[in-house]
């Protein structure tokens, strides 16, 4: 088990040990400091960039996180990402 190289620059860590301290502990023992290759924010932040993490992209939402993995890998090289549907 590895630490994630993303969790001391997590948004969603930082909003959830401030709004609910209980659950980011919960998180980091399931994802943060164990299976961070489970957790969608961190598919993201790897394939995309930590810039493009949705910030309410669950860590369990990996069905989410590979939707927004192949909508936003057809823009990554243009000046804008697509209009919101």
């Amino acid at each position: 088990m590895s630490r994630c190289g993303f969790m001391d620059t997590c948004d969603f860590r930082d909003r959830l040990r401030v709004s609910a301290p209980a659950l980011a502990k919960e998180y980091d023992g399931a994802y943060c400091l164990a299976n961070h290759e489970d957790c969608a924010r961190h598919m993201v932040a790897l394939r995309l960039g930590e810039s493009r993490v949705p910030p309410d992209l669950f860590p369990f939402d990996r069905a989410r996180a590979e939707n927004t993995i192949e909508i936003m890998s057809r823009w990554i090289d243009k000046e804008s990402p697509p209009d919101e549907p």
